[in-house]
């Protein structure tokens, strides 16, 4: 299984590299350390890849001139979604679309539903819990009291106005 990590943008120049921008800022690091992407058809053996602006500019192996580089645009690319998990892990980071799926309980062990989809609100991802009723919980560390990656459970403080 495979997760997208950056979106190709456009051409860079004329011998083939890509002016590349991480889906989210805490990928850059991670964007870095990779020696191959896949996208949807193919694999790009990275040849370099150097920070520049906001985002990044790359180029790959068998990429060559500007005509190759403009059949690239707006190209996801993805890696393993295991070494993401593992980056985040190492880094001490969490990564909320994992937790689809996980079960989440409430400071008391109680059920309150499975995590059904992630909002993104631009100050704060937020958990939507589908139980007895939806229960909509920010992604902030006073909210998220502890994540079980193996049992695949989620413990945090209900918030007050759910009461």
């Amino acid at each position: 299984m495979y997760f997208p990590v950056a979106r190709i943008i456009k051409p860079h120049g004329v011998k083939g590299e890509l002016k590349l921008l991480p889906i989210k800022p805490v990928f850059s690091q991670l964007l870095l350390n990779q020696k191959q992407f896949k996208t949807e058809n193919n694999k790009l053996k990275v040849s370099f890849l150097k920070e520049h602006k906001q985002g990044f500019i790359a180029k790959f192996a068998d990429i060559d001139d500007m005509d190759a580089a403009e059949e690239l645009r707006d190209v996801e690319l993805l890696i393993e979604t295991k070494k993401v998990l593992t980056f985040f892990k190492e880094e001490g980071l969490f990564f909320s679309e994992q937790w689809i799926g996980y079960r989440v309980e409430d400071e008391k062990k109680k059920s309150l539903g499975v995590v059904d989809n992630i909002l993104y609100t631009g100050a704060n991802e937020v958990l939507v819990v589908l139980g007895k009723e939806e229960v909509l919980v920010p992604v902030i560390s006073e909210f998220i009291l502890e994540v079980d990656d193996e049992k695949q459970i989620i413990k945090v403080v209900k918030p007050e106005y759910y009461k």
